[in-house]
């Protein structure tokens, strides 16, 4: 869905929520997986990748692979799935490894067989029934995840929109909007069929308004757990391979039909820091440092030049490279260049600092924030849910000096 998609709901909706609601559903996913010491997911209709922000702060997981069908989209991404420097700065404890891949939920890729979990966050509305029906019996009759999260708006809420329409569908490509019985209807129909167990949630309720909160949250969510026992590793530092699921196909061979995009992944604790990525850090820094010097906003569309030959003159940047070490270190970091490779071109988004979890989905979501609605997250908890699962220790520091 584009930015100008997600400008017209949010102008249509009255009601705002604190945190967004769009956090609040990433929050529960989280908590969700962690809960269920989840070590690999599968996040089907990832859009623009915004799970992954708070994706690294969950210990357990150990593999994610984030999968969407708008081709287009997910390559404007590609670069936003590489970890930060304040993932180097506070490291995970366990190693994270993320896959890009372009597809669809209807298909299965025999890269995320076994994987653990699947989520599906605000997806299932955006599909037509018999496109439902086939993503279903993929996900949970194919992958067969040990759980699955998903929510869907709830459209009881609606009349709390201020739209002429209450029957207006709160986004143009929604085909549907459930209640919650229609909700819960289906999930009982795929728990049956698929031998799942489903537990109902959501995020979005007006509990401030008892008249309100009659109507249930806004976006409405289940879990799914599988019924059947799971198997794991004892002692492997391997991710766990979900056993039903590849008993129950063990006689299929599926096929790599997903694109990969990109991958990526994250330092954590035993990892030392290479002299490649001690430069790609410092270039990356030094460039947040020259376009700060500029003292202006970039509008979007608009192309920044700047000066390769400036950032490769500082002197954190010349004691690791030369200026085609820098050239090289843009290149891979997915900057573009111009032509002649003297100037890297920088965009509205790379103009921003790292992308915060509360400002970075505001062109995603349509639901707008408000202290007056909101649940028992804070928006401090939201945005500090990376203390728990790092580490920094103080000897980390030595790889500075001794990676080559």
């Amino acid at each position: 869905m584009g930015d100008d998609d997600f400008k017209t709901e949010e102008s249509s909706a009255g009601i705002h929520f604190f945190p967004p609601l769009y956090t609040q559903r990433y929050v529960l996913a989280l908590n969700t997986l962690e809960e269920h010491n989840i070590q690999s997911v599968v996040d089907f209709g990832c859009s623009e990748c915004g799970f992954l922000k708070l994706l690294p702060t969950a210990a357990c997981v150990r593999k994610a692979a984030l999968v969407d069908i708008d081709r287009s989209l997910l390559l404007t991404r590609r670069k936003h799935i590489h970890p930060q420097l304040h993932h180097y700065i506070q490291r995970r404890l366990n190693p994270l490894h993320v896959f890009l891949f372009c597809g669809s939920a209807e298909h299965m890729d025999k890269r995320i067989q076994g994987y653990e979990a699947a989520t599906l966050i605000e997806v299932i509305e955006h599909l037509h029934p018999d496109t439902l029906a086939r993503v279903t019996e993929n996900v949970f009759g194919h992958l067969k995840p040990r759980l699955c999260f998903v929510t869907t708006p709830n459209s009881e809420f609606n009349v709390l929109f201020k739209n002429p329409d209450p029957s207006q569908f709160r986004h143009w490509d929604h085909k549907f909007e459930w209640t919650r019985s229609e909700f819960s209807s289906w999930c009982e129909y795929v728990g049956c069929r698929f031998n799942y167990n489903v537990k109902y949630t959501g995020v979005g309720e007006m509990t401030s308004d008892p008249e309100s909160a009659r109507l249930g949250p806004c976006s409405q969510g289940a879990v799914f757990t599988l019924r059947l026992p799971t198997a794991r590793p004892s002692s492997s530092g391997d991710v766990a391979v979900h056993q039903p699921s590849q008993a129950r196909d063990a006689c299929v061979e599926y096929q790599e039909c997903y694109e990969l995009i990109e991958e990526a992944e994250y330092p954590y604790v035993k990892t030392k820091v290479s002299k490649e990525e001690k430069l790609d850090m410092e270039v990356s820094f030094c460039l947040r440092e020259l376009i700060r010097g500029e003292d202006r906003d970039i509008a979007y569309g608009e192309k920044l030049p700047i000066s390769v030959e400036r950032l490769a003159g500082y002197r954190s940047v010349t004691a690791l490279a030369d200026l085609e070490g820098v050239r090289k270190s843009l290149e891979r970091q997915l900057y573009a260049l111009t032509p002649d490779r003297n100037h890297v071109l920088i965009g509205a988004q790379d103009s921003s600092s790292e992308e915060d979890l509360q400002g970075g989905e505001s062109d995603e979501e349509k639901e707008k924030s408000s202290p007056a609605n909101s649940q028992s997250l804070d928006a401090e908890d939201s945005l500090n849910l990376g203390d728990k699962n790092t580490h920094t220790p103080a000897e980390e520091e030595e790889n500075w000096d001794d990676a080559s």
